[in-house]
């Protein structure tokens, strides 16, 4: 109702607040900017439904472990499948009984 009345609310004028504080910062060679194209973002992983290529490059660059191995020791007749497509890369993963 606030923004309706008179086009600005607290936060509004907190993120615009903060927006100012971080233009400063660059100016001021503070705070460097740049730019990530979006075959590179990390954060992407995410946010984003991702192939399973993709998916599993970004992966690796967050330096988390592969569990499949420590799921396949996990029962007597549990053990970890992956598949993989025509280009080479993993894409499912499931478990299944023996």
């Amino acid at each position: 109702m606030e923004v309706a009345n008179n086009g600005n609310s607290q936060n509004q004028k907190h993120l615009a607040k903060k927006t100012r504080s971080i233009a400063e910062w660059v100016d001021r060679g503070r705070l460097q900017l740049e730019y990530v194209p979006t075959t590179e973002n990390i954060a992407d992983i995410f946010t984003k439904a991702l192939g399973p290529c993709v998916f599993e490059r970004l992966r690796s660059q967050l330096n988390i472990e592969d569990v499949r191995e420590a799921w396949a020791t996990v029962g007597t007749s549990t053990v970890a499948v992956a598949t993989t497509t025509e280009s080479g890369c993993e894409s499912d993963i499931s478990m299944s009984e023996l």
